[in-house]
């Protein structure tokens, strides 16, 4: 990989490592919203809202369209929801094999 894609990846992890991020991706997973709703469903303030708008359609996840004076936020790629699935997975995997450890984990070898 490049530098430069590597660069990206790490870009586009980082920002979705900012669980309002994930929220705000989660609320518009089945349907678009305006800002308003959005806000509604976070306890953040418009400015950090509004912060995190512009980088998710910096970064090509949201599209914003104008109704007459509400911005109308949406996904632009449901491949989101796959990497989300995946990490997802991912994590749940991990947790097992922890749990197994435990599991196999015997007070009286210590």
């Amino acid at each position: 990989m490049s530098i430069n894609v590597l660069r990206m990846t790490s870009k586009f992890f980082k920002l979705l490592s900012d669980v309002n991020v994930l929220k705000i991706i989660l609320l518009l997973k089945n349907n678009e919203k305006s800002f308003q709703v959005i806000q509604n469903n976070l306890n953040i303030t418009q400015s950090h809202q509004s912060h995190l708008m512009r980088k998710l359609i910096d970064s090509n996840i949201l599209i914003v369209r104008r109704e007459q004076r509400k911005k109308i936020y949406k996904i632009k790629n449901k491949i989101i929801f796959r990497i989300l699935g995946e990490a997802k997975g991912f994590l749940t995997e991990i947790q097992k094999e922890k749990i197994d450890e435990l599991k196999d984990f015997n007070l009286y070898d210590i």
